[in-house]
């Protein structure tokens, strides 16, 4: 599986934490006695050159109260032990979701890691890095896997142009009347349209099929087949038989399958070469599937109104390692110091109608 969100979500996540995804594994330790600082970098907005001048700047705004609230938490604006990094990060339609995305997704993304000096510096390679974001009006805040039929496949957009499917978003409690997913990942809306839907048994296979159908093709113009030699033609036409053979069995039974087993919800089982396959219905080890949906948000509303705030802060549930992060002592501490201070109420009147 590979970590993924919206496109531009990731490209703007990829300035920002750079360095995260090798530092996050490393040991976090802190010096309390040190008084730590919050850092606020450049703003990232991409994707959003399309949009008009207004609307950036209405974007730029909606970031800009988010961060306002992150500032009135003191364990941010004052850390002592660790410091914190933080952007402005506004982007544009989530082309995931297609008409059915808001304009564009604004937010705070950043990281707080232990405090040493350097040189008489703070050294920001001396302790792993934590990633924290904050997010308005997308569906990707929280941290997921995309879960695809072919590995040689994975890639956007799907083959049969709908939304990703996903793994790795399970509810595991409540913070303030809203839900947790992962121990980490709160999601604060008014909306009454559930943000994600399970993947139905019939698109996973029909997607299976067109993963299968794909590297056939793909396969076959690596190899230039039409200019091989006739022996060489043999042998790969007896290859592609037996792919097809496969391919027709699958189908086979998708055809087969009644419309109450269609419709039914997919889960997969992962296998020793990190592909998956579906699982029996009821399968108690099987991993569920769902994918983000199309009509959550309600477009007659101005893109600048929060219809949704997604908190990724690890540690915001306590006594559950979250799904994405090292649970460490002081990590956790820093962690749960920055969720007891932080203006939850402000961030929920954000989104109330």
């Amino acid at each position: 599986m590979t970590r993924r969100g919206a496109p531009l979500l990731a490209a703007a996540l990829a300035l920002t934490l750079s360095a995260a995804s090798r530092l996050r594994a490393q040991e976090y330790r802190a010096d309390e006695s040190r008084h730590g600082s919050l850092r606020v970098d450049a703003d990232a907005t991409p994707g959003t050159r399309v949009l008009p001048i207004a609307e950036r700047r209405a974007a730029l705004s909606l970031a800009g109260s988010i961060l306002d609230v992150l500032r009135r938490d003191s364990a941010i604006a004052a850390p002592v032990g660790y410091t914190v990094n933080l952007r402005r990060i506004v982007a544009g339609r989530d082309t995931t979701l297609a008409a059915g995305a808001m304009p564009y997704s604004a937010g705070v993304a950043g990281a707080y890691w232990g405090y040493f000096l350097k040189d008489g510096k703070p050294d920001p390679d001396a302790s792993g890095k934590t990633p924290i974001s904050v997010y308005a009006n997308t569906l990707t805040g929280c941290s997921t896997y995309d879960e695809d039929y072919q590995i040689e496949d994975r890639g956007k957009p799907m083959l049969d142009g709908g939304p990703p499917i996903l793994t790795g978003l399970r509810q595991t409690g409540e913070f303030r009347g809203h839900p947790i997913y992962d121990a980490e990942c709160v999601v604060m809306t008014n909306r009454p349209e559930p943000l994600y839907l399970p993947v139905t048994r019939e698109r996973y296979m029909r997607l299976e099929i067109l993963g299968m159908r794909a590297k056939v093709a793909r396969t076959r113009k690596e190899i230039n087949y039409e200019a091989l030699d006739a022996k060489f033609r043999a042998l790969y036409d007896s290859a592609f038989k037996v792919s097809d053979q496969m391919i027709a069995a699958r189908q086979a039974t998708l055809d087969a399958m009644s419309p109450s087993e269609r419709a039914a919800p997919a889960a997969i089982r992962h296998n020793d070469i990190a592909d998956s396959t579906l699982a029996a219905p009821g399968d108690p080890d099987a991993v569920r599937l769902i994918t983000l949906n199309p009509a959550f948000f309600d477009r007659t509303l101005p893109a600048s109104k929060a219809q949704i705030i997604i908190v990724d802060l690890p540690f915001v549930q306590s006594g559950i390692a979250p799904a994405h992060s090292p649970d460490e002592p002081e990590r956790r501490a820093h962690g749960e110091r920055i969720r007891d201070h932080l203006d939850w109420a402000a961030l929920e009147t954000m989104v109330r109608p």
